[in-house]
């Protein structure tokens, strides 16, 4: 579990210093989130990172969208009182456009509308939208930064169009010196 530094107001106008993020294996729906929120929430912590957002998992299928599993952990993260935000990430297997573990660079139309999807879907719940996560990791040993920033401004100009409100935030990268 990676503690990140943030600001989330806590509902009573006090502010944190400190939220909270999860591995991938910790963080797929509420039953992984049983396993350790309730003691993050117990010892203060209000900001959550990122609900399950993977675009392969909220759009399994080309323009077949599912939101139970999104909307059951939002819930749950609500009824312990975390702020959170969305991680936009991922390559769906039925996008052939982009071979898998690449950035979806050759099909961003379909990428603009999954953060469209996803923006409309959280307007009012989340504030903020993360880019990817620790680039270069999950992504083509061939693509760049270049590639990258494809992504952001797609995700940026989809977002906005939807609430211009959004705060997009550029992902961490990972420990890839020449990244």
């Amino acid at each position: 579990v990676a503690v990140n530094a943030t600001r989330a107001d806590d509902g009573e106008g006090r502010l944190w210093p400190f939220g909270i993020g999860s591995c991938y294996i910790n963080n797929r729906s509420v039953d992984d989130n049983e396993r350790w929120v309730p003691r993050m929430a117990a010892i203060g912590l209000r900001a959550f990172r990122t609900p399950h957002t993977d675009w392969g998992v909220v759009e399994p299928e080309k323009g077949r969208w599912d939101w139970k599993a999104l909307d059951a952990q939002m819930d749950y993260l609500n009824r312990h009182k975390f702020q959170y935000g969305c991680l936009l990430i991922g390559n769906p297997a039925w996008n052939k456009a982009d071979p898998p573990g690449h950035l979806p660079v050759r099909n961003l139309e379909g990428w603009s509308n999954y953060v469209t999807r996803l923006a409309e879907h959280v307007k009012g719940k989340a504030t903020h939208l993360e880019v990817w996560n620790e680039p270069p990791n999950f992504t083509g040993k061939d693509q760049t930064p270049a590639d990258y920033a494809k992504i952001v401004v797609a995700a940026y100009r989809a977002a906005k169009a939807v609430d211009p409100s959004f705060k997009i935030g550029l992902a961490a990268k990972s420990v890839h010196v020449n990244y």
